[in-house]
């Protein structure tokens, strides 16, 4: 076996994506992929798995203090966290997000959040005729790809913790979110490590989560 082949087997056991092993080596993306499918057959995400479980989730979150405590804040009295499993014929999906509504006169507040961590920004109409009369517009900040959920608001609510009962929300959500994190190797191999136990607990994480938003 070359060097070239060497480094590339070993980066791949040591939990580097397909796309870092050809940025390091002489292989493209799929040349990676067709020689461990071929020859060294390298467990791709256990190895990923290990990565994580040895080195931490890598954080991509750069703000402030003052702006992590403030976000924190408006979470508990504004946010939301979002995880869903939905089981169809042909297909079964898993989502998780997080978010935040405001009345659109306060479009300032969510430009804040977007310009410092990113996500989508969208205006709820409730002028519609199924809308309560009277009922304001309003703008909704969410976030919901699984590696900034990971890389972005994990190491900020890690960091900055919440204080109202979505702290104990935070902790259930947070055990999915990081599952699936490692199970799509960061986001990028989608949901090809997701078999029926995984999606069965996914399911109970999300009755958990449901029944820790409930009133006593």
């Amino acid at each position: 076996m070359s060097y070239n082949q060497q480094k590339a087997k070993q980066l791949l056991q040591d939990g580097y994506s397909y796309s870092e092993v050809a940025e390091s080596t002489e292989y493209s993306e799929g040349g990676v992929r067709q020689a461990n499918y071929k020859r060294w057959g390298v467990d791709y995400f256990a190895a990923f798995r290990n990565r994580i479980e040895d080195d931490g989730i890598p954080s991509r979150l750069d703000v402030s203090d003052r702006f992590g405590n403030w976000f924190a804040g408006l979470f508990d009295g504004e946010g939301s966290f979002i995880a869903r499993v939905q089981r169809r014929e042909t297909y079964t999906a898993l989502s998780f997000a997080v978010k935040i509504a405001l009345r659109d006169d306060d479009a300032e507040v969510i430009d804040h959040v977007q310009s410092h961590l990113g996500g989508n920004v969208h205006r709820d109409e409730r002028n519609q005729p199924s809308s309560r009369k009277g009922s304001a517009d309003q703008l909704l900040w969410r976030m919901s790809a699984i590696s900034d959920l990971c890389e972005i608001v994990v190491p900020l609510f890690d960091q900055y913790g919440l204080r109202s009962k979505k702290h104990s929300e935070y902790q259930i959500w947070r055990e999915g979110v990081v599952e699936c994190y490692i199970r799509t190797r960061g986001g990028l191999a989608g949901g090809s490590d997701y078999d029926d136990a995984f999606l069965q607990e996914m399911e109970e994480l999300c009755e958990n989560l449901k029944a820790e938003r409930r009133y006593d």
